[in-house]
């Protein structure tokens, strides 16, 4: 018997291209897309996560990918002071900081970099978090974070259908006017926010769902099932972290190996091994740094990074 149901990766759309080492990949989102990335920075891959800081609605997304596409120049106006510190409601608190100028400064070339980087990516990922949002009541505006700001400041509501759809046709439309030879992959975040309430969980979850197979049947993009093969392959709680809510380290490795047999070109397999090789040396705890096997272990984890740095510019 089979007490499985194993994803089928022949139902998930094949690129055009598939990415090879020197190849740039923007990733936008949820924390699940900080998983994937991670993954792409141990194999050193070319990528750029979140110069927003994580993102959990498409609302936000758009607002992010509208600012790197126009170079927007973030002023102290964009700026506000609570708990002795200076935020921007479209960025994460990695931003924040006693020094406002410090704060503009970040955001600012965090922008300038992505734009940059956006305009020769070959693959963009954006991940959903949920469809619930938070309206700023002074001035209407959707926000990307609260940073703690007390909740009577805030409307909290669920995007619909369309406004969804509208948020990532907007943003294809942005990234592909910038690039228009990069590959756009459409994804939803296993991660539960159980936080709104299972039954609101839930709806959120449907909506994202929904609008982002008719934007995929529309416009020419690609999705890859993450929420899928968490909740309907890896569907026991062993799979989860100690939250129940967040894919454990196991789940992270599995999805990440679908998304690895998909994406990534299967002639840079050797190279990646090669890479995981040097990767595990140099995490390696060595009782005596004097041993002559040590002396040897070392040389050759050496050789192998002047190897891929010769022949495929890979650093460590």
């Amino acid at each position: 018997m089979n007490f499985r149901t194993a994803v089928n990766i022949d139902e998930i759309q094949k690129p055009e291209q598939v990415i090879n080492y020197g190849d740039k990949i923007f990733l936008m989102g949820s924390c699940f897309v900080e998983n994937i990335g991670e993954k792409l920075d141990y194999y050193r891959f070319m990528n750029l996560i979140n110069p927003h800081g994580i993102l959990f609605n498409p609302a936000s997304i758009q607002r992010a990918i509208l600012d790197i596409a126009e170079q927007r120049k973030y002023t102290k106006n964009d700026l506000f002071f609570h708990e002795e510190r200076w935020h921007s409601f479209q960025h994460h608190s990695a931003f924040s900081d006693t020094d406002a100028l410090m704060v503009l400064d970040k955001i600012n070339i965090a922008i300038s970099k992505a734009y940059e980087f956006l305009q020769s990516s070959r693959l963009i990922v954006i991940t959903l978090g949920t469809a619930w949002v938070y309206r700023l009541k002074e001035t209407d505006e959707i926000v990307a974070n609260c940073h703690k700001v007390p909740n009577n400041k805030f409307k909290k509501e669920l995007l619909t259908f369309d406004q969804i759809k509208k948020n990532l046709t907007s943003s294809i439309r942005s990234i592909k006017e910038l690039n228009p030879n990069v590959q756009v992959i459409l994804t939803v975040s296993p991660v539960l926010h159980l936080k709104d309430g299972m039954i609101n969980a839930a709806n959120s979850k449907g909506l994202l769902l929904g609008a982002v197979q008719e934007v995929v049947k529309e416009q020419n993009v690609h999705y890859f099932p993450s929420y899928e093969i968490q909740l309907y392959d890896l569907r026991e709680y062993r799979f989860y972290a100690s939250d129940m809510l967040h894919p454990n380290q196991t789940a992270i490795n599995y999805i990440w190996d679908i998304f690895k047999k998909v994406w990534i070109d299967d002639s840079v397999y050797p190279i990646m091994k090669k890479v995981e090789e040097v990767q595990k040396g140099i995490a390696h705890e060595v009782f005596d740094k004097q041993s002559e096997a040590y002396k040897q272990f070392i040389s050759k984890i050496d050789s192998i990074k002047k190897e891929l740095k010769d022949m495929y510019a890979i650093n460590f």
